[in-house]
């Protein structure tokens, strides 16, 4: 128990953010342990998630403001990281403590759609070329009635984005219902007859033209050529909005890309937190990350593999009989020091 308390002290003091720091006190002694428990753990994710040193957010990254004001802030601009985030809204009530977080992009999600598919991200596109699709031309599908029968795709045959789900997959359409055939997810399938199992060993039905399924993301359609993978965007109608839930977004357990209220997510309860909220501390996300506007940090992925192998590196130095020397001096030094007898340590190793 004295571990955990002194861990939890050294985060509160470890971060240089003051703003982190007074919302850590105010909940300790407003609330129960849960609620501050809850947001700091929060905040530990954010190590696993975007791969960053949680004790190096500052307050020129962060903006603590009321609710009325937090929810009305949204971006246009160009993004420069990986999960295409602009800010993390941090949301606490007065009387309820920690609420959850959203995240906002330069990208509007139409609260009332039916279905959207995003363009991938550099990550993704990484890991479609790890599957040996290197070639060719993949574009966001936008209106499902022009998918064609035994046309190719690329997208996440899943309910969420889970890189073992995303795949190249061959279109099936039978009795006006769509299915995705493929090699990664087992679902529903048309009849044997429509020759499906030449194309893939399973299949799963994305809907039908005017009912489509929330259990795939992301589907692109996909042309081969010669030329090097890549993205092409389709040209979209701007979308204006009023609505504050399109731009304050949930994001996904395990991977902290951005969701839609209509889809998986983990970071908030539901859009009706964000009624019950007071105030808001709002992460500038892309900012944080961006070398050109942050001091440089070291990722912790990167010092956790140094120390890995410095550690490696060292025993490589030692041999196997120094190592056996080594722990056996240290078990009997234990062994002294819990009867309490003091002797010369050059003479441990006669005992």
């Amino acid at each position: 128990m004295k571990y955990i308390k002194k861990r939890y002290q050294f985060l509160n003091e470890a971060f240089d953010s003051k703003a982190i720091s007074k919302t850590l006190s105010f909940l300790d002694k407003n609330f129960n342990k849960t609620t501050k428990d809850e947001f700091l753990n929060v905040l530990k994710k954010m190590k696993d998630n975007y791969d960053y040193p949680i004790d190096k957010i500052d307050d020129s990254f962060i903006k603590y403001t009321n609710k009325k004001e937090a929810i009305k802030i949204k971006f246009d601009g160009e993004i420069h990281n990986d999960w295409g985030i602009y800010c993390l809204k941090f949301w606490f009530s007065l009387e309820l403590g920690y609420l959850g977080y959203t995240a906002t992009s330069n990208r509007i999600k139409e609260y009332k759609q039916s279905k959207g598919n995003e363009s991938f991200d550099g990550n993704e596109l990484s890991h479609i070329k790890s599957t040996g699709i290197r070639t060719g031309k993949i574009t966001p599908v936008v209106d499902y009635s022009l998918l064609k029968d035994r046309e190719k795709v690329v997208g996440y045959f899943s309910d969420y984005l889970d890189d073992d789900k995303l795949s190249i997959a061959t279109i099936i359409i039978y009795d006006n219902i769509i299915y995705a055939i493929q090699d990664v997810a087992d679902g529903n399938s048309p009849p044997r007859e429509t020759g499906w199992l030449e194309f893939g060993r399973y299949s799963w039905s994305i809907g039908k033209n005017d009912q489509i399924g929330q259990d795939h993301q992301k589907l692109h359609h996909y042309e081969f050529d010669n030329e090097p993978l890549r993205v092409e965007e389709v040209e979209k109608e701007v979308i204006t909005s009023d609505n504050p839930l399109d731009w304050n977004l949930p994001v996904k357990k395990g991977n902290g890309r951005i969701s839609d209220w209509k889809s998986d997510y983990s970071s908030i309860g539901d859009e009706e937190e964000l009624e019950k909220a007071d105030f808001s501390i709002i992460l500038f996300f892309d900012d944080m990350i961006n070398p050109d506007k942050a001091e440089y940090y070291e990722r912790p992925s990167d010092i956790s593999k140094e120390r890995e192998e410095s550690r490696k590196g060292a025993l490589k130095l030692i041999s196997d009989e120094e190592i056996k020397k080594v722990n056996i001096e240290r078990y009997l030094n234990q062994i002294v020091s819990k009867i309490g007898v003091s002797i010369d340590k050059s003479d441990v190793k006669n005992l």
